[in-house]
This record gives structure tokens, sequence and C-alpha cells, in this order.
């Protein structure tokens, strides 16, 4: 099991208090201040506006009127598998399949039979099995696999004469447990404890993203994104690309102005699609998941402040990944249906037509010429309703849409609507 690399000892030294006393300067003694009064997340503590994102939006009124919730459906939910969450992150995570870490655990709780509670080694096995416990419950949503966590842990951070050298991961462990069980005020004195008597740990930034997580969770997202903001002032380069990713969706809020800022949030998605595209802070499975969420989210508040002239050579830029995608025409095309949505026809046709432009042979041309003339009728543009109308008449007597069922059936549609008018 991977050991971090951290300030250890049994006291707290001065070097460890001048440290502390540092922290508390940067980021606020406790994550637990964001529970009293909201504070304003503030300008001058927000990241600037990357340089090559400024061409491509625009700063004031944004295109369209927010709704309520202005995510999108899929902001929070990660098909076919769960969401990201920040405990996916964490460094000491089990990766071994559930069958693998029940029978490791078994080994190991026959070993803890037969060793003393004395024995110095017996904290490293029960803090491995632990782990193993937490694994499964992240695999299966297996609420009694964190309570085994937790039953076990308790004999290790609650034993006043313990001086086991990962005391900070198994309190940061024993924390996210109780949390996980809704515990929240034992997991409130772990975090707390872990912070006071390990703060140059690699855990503490963990600590402020669980908290950012929970307040995320109860759409609480002036709290959330404060959190946020500590974690990455604490420079985990593991974690910037998921942080960032969550303080775009917290930016898609109205946070202090009243209204939210598409602007920021837009370059935060942009920064979290770097992040998890350069190094080898984040590992590859979790980089590729979280460039897939950002690009489908990113579209959202490009739709409210980006310019559409300027989409596909933005696309092209942050749509494509190291690992050979290129998700770029899928933006495109969320990007033509915001627009749609938003009764900016003018706009998602223009999208459309530089998709027809840059993929002349797509399975999708048929789809993209409804759109326009979709987009032309609800718009009452007689001309450009002809014109795709006609489009939509040719494609479908084409050797290329000829059987293709809802080609046809859209050409019959225009056609009808043509007759009826």
């Amino acid at each position: 099991m991977t050991r971090w690399t951290r300030t250890r000892g049994r006291g707290v030294s001065r070097s460890v208090l001048v440290g502390w006393i540092a922290l508390c300067g940067v980021v606020g003694c406790t994550p637990f201040e964001a529970e009293r009064e909201p504070v304003a997340v503030t300008p001058e503590r927000a990241p600037a506006l990357e340089p090559e994102l400024a061409g491509e939006v625009e700063r004031g009124a944004p295109l369209v009127v927010a709704e309520t919730d202005p995510a999108p459906a899929s902001a929070s939910v990660d098909p076919p598998a769960r969401a990201l969450r920040g405990e996916d992150f964490w460094p000491g995570n089990r990766l071994l399949e559930p069958e693998q870490l029940e029978r490791q655990n078994a080994l190991v709780q026959r070993s803890l039979e037969s060793i003393a509670r004395e024995d110095p080694q017996r904290p490293e096995l029960v803090f491995r099995v632990a782990n193993n416990f937490r694994a499964l419950r992240m695999r299966r949503e297996d609420a009694a696999a964190a309570a085994a966590a937790v039953t076990l842990l308790e004999t290790v951070v609650h034993d006043p004469r313990s001086r086991y050298p990962r005391m900070d991961e198994a309190l940061f462990v024993y924390g996210a447990e109780l949390g996980y069980l809704g515990r929240d005020q034992e997991m409130r004195e772990a975090y707390k404890r872990l912070i006071l008597h390990h703060p140059a740990s690699a855990v503490v930034p963990h600590v402020y993203l669980a908290f950012a997580d929970h307040y995320y969770a109860q759409r609480a997202f002036v709290q959330a994104a404060r959190m946020y903001e500590k974690v990455l002032q604490l420079n985990a380069p593991a974690l910037l690309g998921y942080v960032s990713l969550q303080l775009a969706r917290c930016h898609l809020h109205p946070l202090t102005s009243g209204e939210p800022d598409y602007v920021r949030s837009l370059e935060l998605y942009a920064r979290a699609i770097k992040a998890a595209s350069t190094g080898r802070a984040i590992p590859g499975a979790l980089a590729s998941r979280l460039r897939q969420r950002a690009r489908a989210e990113l579209t959202f508040p490009y739709a409210r402040v980006g310019k559409p002239a300027k989409a596909p050579a933005f696309f092209a830029r942050v749509g494509v990944g190291p690992e050979g995608e290129d998700d770029s025409k899928d933006m495109m095309e969320s990007l033509a249906r915001h627009y749609e949505d938003a009764g900016l026809y003018v706009e998602s046709s223009s999208i459309y037509r530089s998709l027809q432009a840059r993929y002349p042979d797509d399975p999708a041309g048929c789809a993209w010429t409804w759109g326009i003339y979709a987009n032309a009728r609800a718009g009452g543009q007689a001309p450009a309703v002809t014109e795709a109308r006609e489009r939509l008449e040719r494609l479908a007597r084409s050797a290329r849409w000829r059987g293709d069922p809802a080609c046809a059936a859209w050409a019959r549609e225009a056609s009808h609507d043509r007759e009826l008018r």
C-alpha cells in the first residue's frame, strides 16, 4: 500500500505548529467555518480567464435567461458508471475486484485473531482490512461494508496508547465512512482531529474536498465553492481536474452576484479538461472519465456566453484528448441543441451547418438538415424553411440515405407541412 510523504512525529513539534499557523493563514483553521454565514467567493481569489478563451466568450449579459436550475440534466450523472466523486481521487483507494478484496480480508482477519491487541503490527492489519471494506462500499454502495470499516478503525483511532504512523490516513477513512453512514458529528470530530494533529499531512486537501462535496450534494453552492477553492490553494495536483469540474458546476448557479457566472464556469471546465489531459497526476481511467464529463457539460455555459462562430475551433481544441478520443462533433451537436432549446434558432442552425461542412458524409447529416429545417420553421424564416425542405427531399432520395427510415420520415413531414401551408 502506498505510503504518503509527510511530517510524522509523536508530538506537535515547533515546525509543525509553524506550518499549522501558515495553513490557517491561507485557508482558515478548519473547513467548518463554511457552516456559519455564507462567505462570498471573492473575485480576487477566482482564477484569471485562460488566455486562449479570451476570444471565445463575451462578458456581460448571457445570451439566455438562466433557468431555475441552470445545470444540465446530465451534470451529476455518469452513465453507465456512477458519478465521479472526490473520494475517487484519494491515492489510498484499493483498485482490486470485490472478490479479491473479500479474499484478502478473510486472510487478514484470520491473522488478526491470533495477534494481541498490544502488538504494534495490529493497527496496520486493521487499517488494511478497513480500507478494503471502504473499497467494497465504494464499489457496491454497501452500508454494511462502511459500518465494518468504522468498527475496525475505532480500535485504532480511539486507542490512547496508539502510535500508529499512518493515523492521519486511518482518521480520514474513519471519517469518510462515518459520513457515508450519516454520522456527521462523529465525522466532523474525526476530521477536526486529523487537521489539528496532522496539519502537514497529504490527507488534508482530501478533508476539505470531502466537505466541499458534502456541501455540493446539499446544493449549498456558496459553501461548496469556498471549500473547492481552498483545495486548490493547498496545491494538490491530482485534485486539480476534479475540483475545477466541481467549481465549474458551482458557477452554473448564482453564488454571490445573483446570477450564474457562465464565463467563469466555461473557463473552469476548460481547465478541468486541461488538467486531465496533461501530466500523470490523475490516474488514467479517472482522467478519461473527467474529460468526458467536462466536455459534455461545457457546452451548456458556452451556449450562454460563447461565440457560435468560434465554437468549431474551440471544441476542436478541448474536445481532442491524449488517448485519441475526439468528442468535438458530439460537443457541437450538444451546443446546437442547447441553442435550439433556448430559442436561438439562427445560432443553432449555424452550428448544424458547420457540422455539415466539416463532416459531409456523416450518418447524422440528414438529422442535422432536419434540425436546420425545424429551427427555420420555429423562427419563421420562410426562405430557410424552403431551402432546408428541398435539401431534406434530395437527401431522402439519394443513394446515401434512401434506406434510412428517419430521413424519409423527416422529408415526408417537411413535404406534408408545405402542403398544409
